[in-house]
């Protein structure tokens, strides 16, 4: 602080106020680039529905359904004590975990871009060298921010996950299980549950070796394919064009309910 009293009181108050300019800027971008929600990998789902879950009152855990209760252990719980903070604020303010993720990112972002450019300042002694190391950061995660941006965000997802064929499923009336592609699991398991429940998804820690045995055999419509329909009980499949099984349940008389380039949706056929 010494360096910072003994310069004129208004290049102080003209520093102190660019650090905030430029914090306030990085938290704008956060909150511009995330205003759709937060992207959402299995890690950042899990700390959610952990801090939904521990402000409930049912623990660190993760629920698979009303009866499947598991214990989040591959995650520490700090993030999610945070978040499940948000969690008991008034109804007249409710905020909520998910939107806590945005705010938490918002202050962190502003927080390193203030400390950077103090910590250069300090090490420099000049004002202007720290706020151009502020500047310079903030251009560096404003950049990275943009890459998850609505627009951008918007067009890599039509790019990476069948949404034309996920929203026709909205319109089915589930026969069955379903069996889907397993790197569309996540997106599917967002969309749809719980009116679907994913056959496999990136949660790999809780599938069982059966399930991905079961999931290779039918994906590639290998022997015993039709038993593995059966055991899983199987009526609505979501799965790209290219996979045996595809062609394997055309010719078995499933009806094609929806098709793509990217994805095909095939219903068990009905009785009678």
């Amino acid at each position: 602080m010494r360096e910072l009293s003994n310069a004129p009181r208004w290049v102080a108050i003209g520093f102190l106020c660019g650090l905030a300019c430029l914090a306030g800027l990085g938290a704008y971008s956060i909150w511009s680039a995330t205003r759709l929600g937060p992207g959402l990998g299995s890690d950042s789902a899990a700390y959610i529905a952990g801090a939904q879950n521990l402000a409930s009152g049912d623990g660190f855990v993760w629920k698979m359904g009303p009866a499947d209760v598991r214990p989040i252990t591959h995650r520490p719980p700090l993030y999610s004590v945070l978040l499940a903070s948000f969690e008991f604020l008034p109804p007249s303010h409710p905020v909520g975990a998910l939107i806590g993720t945005r705010v938490t990112g918002m202050v962190l972002f502003a927080a390193t871009i203030a400390l950077t450019g103090w910590l250069v300042f300090r090490l420099t002694r000049s004002m202007v060298i720290g706020l151009l190391g502020a500047g310079l950061v903030l251009m560096l995660l404003a950049w990275t921010s943009l890459q998850v941006s609505p627009s951008r965000t918007a067009s890599q997802l039509h790019e990476q996950v069948p949404v034309a064929a996920v929203a026709s499923l909205r319109q089915v009336d589930p026969r069955g299980n379903l069996f889907n592609d397993y790197n569309w699991g996540g997106y599917i398991l967002w969309e749809l549950y719980p009116a679907y429940a994913t056959f496999v998804d990136g949660r790999t820690d809780v599938f069982s070796p059966e399930v991905f045995d079961d999931y290779l055999r039918l994906w590639a419509a290998q022997p015993g394919w039709e038993a593995a329909i059966e055991r899983w009980e199987i009526g609505v499949v979501l799965l790209p064009p290219r996979s045996p099984l595809v062609g394997a349940l055309d010719a078995a008389g499933w009806q094609e309910n929806y098709r793509d380039e990217q994805a095909v949706v095939l219903l068990r056929p009905g009785p009678g």
